[in-house]
């Protein structure tokens, strides 16, 4: 009986995005940075305790009024704690994505090997060069010097928000590396060229931006 191999997530599609990677020392020194931020707003996470410790102290909590409300008054603390942090920076994919649709972040940062797949670095690629406000980069090590640093099994994106307290971090990331771009633009500005004011003078740049990708995305 022929096996099926399920099918690798792909997206054909004729732009070409330049992530701009740099060398790995141009990373370290800029990691650097982030974490002392990432670390000074509390983002580290706390060891894990052991599970005998927890199942004690889970017994005793309900043995023990007071124990329970300070494990109560615990959890909402975290909560509080979880807020705060996320008006300063995001961790993880999920989270990084939502504030970008949002347009709340000054900057964001992928592991290169987040972008790896095909399917990925184009999607990204796409949505990246599409906003406004935030730069969007990939940098080698994210992950290695993060997850370390802050205690998570996995760190493969970050989003800075738009507030003056990232300003300075934002500032060095624009020194230090090159947000994504389509890499053969020179054929997107051919298309635009070809258009005439007398043709199509009631639509807009980002009307003909749609219809290129459209035509060069299936």
């Amino acid at each position: 009986m022929k096996k099926h191999r399920s099918s690798r997530p792909y997206l054909k599609c004729r732009l070409k995005f330049d992530w701009h990677i740099k060398s790995r020392d141009t990373s370290n020194c800029f990691l650097n940075s982030l974490v002392e931020f990432l670390l000074e707003k509390g983002f580290k996470r706390p060891e894990k305790v052991k599970r005998s410790t927890g199942q004690s102290v889970m017994k005793s909590a309900t043995c023990n009024p007071q124990r329970t409300k300070d494990i109560n008054i615990s959890e909402r603390d975290n909560a509080v704690d979880k807020t705060r942090k996320s008006s300063f920076a995001l961790i993880g994919m999920r989270s990084v994505l939502r504030s970008m649709q949002r347009d709340v972040l000054s900057a964001v940062f992928f592991d290169t090997v987040t972008i790896k797949p095909s399917a990925v670095t184009t999607t990204l690629g796409l949505y990246a060069t599409s906003l406004q406000n935030t730069k969007v980069y990939a940098i080698s090590g994210l992950n290695a010097a993060l997850s370390t640093a802050l205690n998570m099994p996995m760190v493969g994106a970050v989003g800075l928000i738009n507030i003056p307290a990232t300003k300075e971090l934002c500032d060095l990331a624009v020194h230090s590396f090159t947000s994504v771009s389509i890499s053969n633009k020179v054929r997107l500005i051919r298309f635009y060229q070809r258009l005439t004011i007398d043709s199509f003078g009631c639509y807009t740049k980002e009307y003909f931006l749609t219809m290129y990708i459209r035509s060069h995305c299936n």
